[in-house]
């Protein structure tokens, strides 16, 4: 993957060229296989230092949305595109499990042609970066961040879920989100050709 190709602020010093190379190996390390991400309703936007924003964008009362009260995990598959590998393609699976009546929904969402952006920043009161992907769908924007940290494979994120309610008046939820590899799933897609194998 090319370095030009990205939104990089270049030129990088050493330090920074490090963090960059530990942060491109970590994605790599994520392409071409499901990833679980674990989704938490929230009314604040964490950030990288002590303090919070609150999100405002149309939040209203949004337990009462369906996908909202339902929604608690994603499936996300990464992958270079064939026709150029430097740009990568998405796919974001939306699982909402309704706990009363035992009955799981997948919702597959419509994700905009070339709408992965990645950029690579550093985080305030320490030596570290985090690399950030922010893929953008026709109901949704999800961002991943993975921190330079050599020992930190925890990674973490925003979901953004855009919808209407009952008035059809525009509403915005905010989800916390955790990320990891679903080893289950790449076990049964590897025996299919479907993702690579997990070294």
């Amino acid at each position: 993957m090319n370095i030009d190709n990205w939104l990089i602020p270049l030129p990088l010093n050493d330090s920074q060229e490090n963090n960059y190379k530990i942060c491109q190996e970590k994605l790599n390390s994520l392409l071409n296989l499901p990833l679980r991400i674990h989704c938490l309703p929230s009314e604040t936007l964490g950030t990288n230092t002590i303090e919070q924003t609150t999100l405002t964008i149309n939040n209203r009362n949004p337990l009462k949305m369906y996908w909202q009260r339902n929604l608690n995990e994603l499936r996300l598959f990464l992958k270079p595109n064939q026709n150029n590998s430097i740009k990568l393609d998405a796919n974001i699976i939306e699982i909402h499990k309704r706990r009363r009546l035992q009955i799981t929904r997948y919702v597959k969402q419509d994700i905009f042609q070339s709408s992965v952006i990645i950029s690579f920043s550093h985080i305030s009161t320490t030596n570290n970066h985090l690399l950030s992907l922010i893929i953008t769908g026709k109901h949704c924007i999800l961002e991943l961040q993975i921190p330079s940290i050599d020992n930190d494979c925890i990674y973490r994120g925003t979901y953004r879920k855009m919808g209407e309610d009952a008035q059809l008046r525009p509403v915005t939820t905010l989800f916390n989100c955790t990320i990891d590899i679903d080893n289950n799933m790449a076990l049964l897609l590897s025996e299919y050709g479907l993702c690579r194998l997990i070294s």
